[in-house]
């Protein structure tokens, strides 16, 4: 047999009179498609028993047989043989029983004595064709029903004035809620008023179709869960809306588990940034968006280098990130760069970033951590120019200052007076090991390293270039120095009041001669010895501990920096002086020739450094001025004040006593001379010679 040919048929009549299903079989007989088997029956229970032993591709049923009737008939039938086709066969008056019969079940009706072989042959056909159809809508009903209520996502269909009409049983076990409670529920209950107006944002109805929305749902008992919804549109044939279908998924503990893997970024000190291959943000931690100044919701989304970077870097780091993404270049472990807050306001980020790879190992975005060190950055700028303005101010100071580092002796800065000192240039003392240059102490002998010593104010001796010695007054201080411990040493040179003291020493001398010359001469003699003795010591004690104040004027003649000699000098604390003027620690004629020195240092660039004895509240002082230039213009002065009140007393006192001597000498002269005319005179009485008439 061809294959392509039909399949012959095998028809059951059910009917009460013999001679009606004999016409119906001779009505068979006549169509054109094969039968291969004809069977009757004259009741409901033989036409069960017959389809109980033999298949059937159909049934002719006629719903009035002897032990049953009407409908009852064709749902007996249905009830043991639902599969089979029927078409139903009544009489003249049964036509709207025959189309209850199709409502009920069957496949098609014919009405007795009103169709031909041809309809017979047709109904059969379509009865056989539609019952397939149905049949297979049935499996397939009943397959995605099985789907449909063993699915572990909740689903929910909703009409067209979106209310409930279908739901799974993960929807009830969601939302904690039966049949009665979802049967009509209105769509919008099942929402927070918020999340719901994102839904409604979100234009459904037009696009069709919404993928992976994030929101929260409301259970019978008011918990809110949060849950990823899928949503489409139901239209009919004609393109018309007539429902919704929502997919849920529990993500509960997925959002948790964010929510913690969030919390330990929040609170982390550190930016995290994650971006996608677009650039676009994916995930910021709270400090990120502290550093940016924008909360979390407008940051998420939006392209990090159009939205968060300035201007002059940004197509720079743009096409950085294109050439990582595309797998080019490898990810640098640390980079600094600006990024834009709010305010406009550019802060610093150090980042260390890591490329993000899905489970092909393809590169899907990046993730940074990054340490805003804007702050850091401004303090080492601060500090490098605070250093820079030290060592101006080191460098204009007229007493040596060098610096050391205290493991290995290396010189790491000499200011001028220094070098002078020490007859060398001072990038030249840069670098070298002090001990073997201009300290006479050898290796591991340091005073103050090695041996513990405490250098201040002492006298020591500096080693020139030329192998000469210089006797100086030398202080040494630890200090860090670029996270390095290190010494700074500031000494005067003290050559001068050494010859000073040697000097009188020998006046000393000279002067205890004299003293014992006249002591038994005269009362007055001593008295003048020791008031000269006590001016001596008063005038050795002010020099040997003679200090001297240093001030540090701007361009703008304010004070920013002093030494604590001046401030003991003036009797004020350091913080009331500095950011005075210092005219304002002069008046009289003193403020006026100060005030025109000043001018002239800065209307005369190289001026040199100006010498006076002025008195200065009410104390007698050597004031120094020296103009400090740089860049070719005047940059401010540096005041050395040295309280001499003492010295010039001494020098009065001493000078008074000098006179008195004098006058002592005299009058001893003119006593030995009277002396000696009086003894000539005895001598030449006793001789009897007549005395001398010269006086």
């Amino acid at each position: 047999m061809d294959s392509d040919s039909p399949k012959p048929l095998k028809i059951l009549i059910a009917e009460a009179n013999s001679e009606y299903g004999e016409v119906l079989t001779g009505m068979l007989r006549t169509k054109p498609f094969p039968i291969s088997d004809i069977d009757s029956a004259e009741s409901l229970d033989k036409t069960l028993a017959i389809l109980n032993e033999k298949d059937f591709d159909i049934v002719l049923l006629e719903l009035d047989l002897p032990d049953s009737g009407g409908l009852q008939t064709l749902a007996a039938l249905q009830g043991r043989f639902p599969y089979i086709p029927v078409v139903v066969i009544t009489d003249d008056c049964g036509e709207e029983l025959g189309a209850e019969a199709v409502k009920t079940g069957a496949q098609d009706y014919l009405v007795k004595g009103m169709f031909s072989a041809y309809t017979l042959g047709k109904s059969i056909r379509y009865a056989i064709e539609r019952k397939k159809t149905t049949r297979d809508l049935q499996l397939a009903e009943n397959k995605y029903r099985t789907i449909f209520e063993n699915s572990a996502v909740a689903i929910m269909m909703a009409n067209e004035q979106e209310c409930l009409v279908s739901w799974n049983k993960y929807t009830e076990k969601l939302l904690g809620m039966n049949g009665d409670d979802l049967c009509g529920k209105p769509v919008s209950s099942l929402y927070p008023a918020e999340e719901w107006n994102k839904i409604r944002a979100q234009n459904i109805r037009q696009k069709g179709i919404q993928h992976h929305s994030e929101t929260r749902i409301i259970t019978k008992d008011g918990k809110q869960i949060d849950a990823d919804i899928s949503l489409s549109v139901l239209r009919d044939s004609e393109n018309e809306i007539i429902g919704s279908i929502g997919v849920l998924r529990d993500i509960s503990l997925r959002k948790q588990a964010e929510e913690r893997a969030q919390t330990y970024l929040d609170i982390a000190g550190v930016v995290f940034v994650a971006l996608d291959s677009k650039g676009e943000v994916v995930l910021i931690n709270k400090k990120g968006c502290e550093v940016l100044g924008r909360d979390e919701s407008e940051v998420i989304g939006k392209n990090w280098f159009d939205n968060f970077l300035p201007d002059n870097v940004r197509e720079e780091v743009k096409a950085v990130f294109k050439e990582l993404i595309l797998g080019n270049i490898e990810a640098a472990e640390y980079f600094e760069n600006p990024v834009l807050t709010r305010d406009g306001i550019e802060r610093t980020i150090a980042w260390h970033n890591a490329v993000l790879r899905d489970k092909d190992g393809a590169i899907i975005g990046t993730l940074g951590s990054g340490e805003d060190i804007t702050e850091r950055k401004k303090a080492d700028e601060q500090l490098r120019e605070s250093e820079k303005r030290i060592k101006s101010i080191l460098r204009q100071v007229q007493a040596g200052v060098i610096i050391v580092a205290e493991d290995t002796h290396e010189i790491l800065f000499v200011n001028s007076a220094a070098a002078d000192m020490a007859g060398m240039a001072a990038d030249k003392m840069i670098g070298m090991n002090c001990q073997e240059h201009i300290c006479p102490a050898q290796k591991g002998k340091c005073p103050i390293s090695d041996l513990g010593q405490e250098v201040d104010n002492s006298e020591r001796v500096l080693l020139r270039a030329d192998g000469k010695k210089v006797d100086i007054l030398k202080t040494a201080k630890p200090i860090d120095l670029d996270n390095r411990k290190c010494l700074i040493e500031t000494f005067v040179d003290i050559s001068r009041l050494t010859e000073a003291e040697r000097q009188r020493a020998a006046d000393m001398a000279e002067l205890k001669q004299a003293r014992n010359t006249a002591v038994s001469m005269m009362v007055d003699a001593e008295k003048a010895r020791r008031e000269t003795d006590r001016e001596k010591a008063k005038l050795s004690a002010m020099i040997s501990g003679m200090e001297e104040g240093v001030v540090f004027a701007d361009a703008d003649s304010r004070i920013v920096e002093v030494n604590e000699y001046f401030c003991r000098f003036v009797g004020a604390p350091k913080d009331k002086i500095l950011g005075k003027e210092i005219e304002e620690f002069h008046q009289g004629e003193t403020l006026k020739h100060i005030d025109k020195l000043v001018e002239r240092f800065r209307q005369n660039i190289g001026c040199e450094p100006i010498t006076m004895q002025r008195r200065l509240g009410g104390a007698e002082v050597i004031l120094r001025m020296q103009p400090i230039y740089g860049d070719n213009c005047y940059q401010g002065v540096l005041l050395n004040v040295i309280n001499v009140t003492e010295l010039v007393e001494a020098r009065k006192q001493a000078e008074k006593a000098r006179e008195e001597a004098e006058e002592v000498n005299e009058l001893l002269m003119e006593a030995t001379a009277r002396a000696n005319d009086m003894t000539a005179q005895a001598e030449m009485a006793l001789l009897g010679e007549p005395p001398s008439t010269g006086r």
